[in-house]
């Protein structure tokens, strides 16, 4: 399964949140079977904090969208969910 994930993160800057965090938990996957050399751990491990730095910076921009499309930087009031009843506020 260690196959699954890119050979290294050149560039994690290029990466669609979603790429970032299918490799991010390519390299876990990977870490957590334990059966790693010290140098190919550590390497997955700095990968790994490059691409959930690049995670954590997507979501800061996409937070920072909604901030300036709904005009509020206050916390997300939260509202009972009640599906199909058509009220969304």
């Amino acid at each position: 399964m260690g196959d699954t994930e890119p050979a290294h993160v050149s560039d994690a800057s290029e990466l669609s949140f979603e790429a970032a965090l299918a490799a991010l938990e390519a390299r876990v996957r990977r870490l957590d079977e334990g059966d790693l050399d010290l140098d190919e751990a550590l390497r997955l491990f700095e990968e790994g904090v490059t691409l959930q730095r690049q995670c954590q910076e997507l979501l800061d921009a996409a937070d920072a969208r909604i901030v300036e499309l709904t005009g509020s930087a206050a916390s997300p009031r939260e509202a009972p969910f009640h599906p199909g009843s058509g009220d969304h506020s």
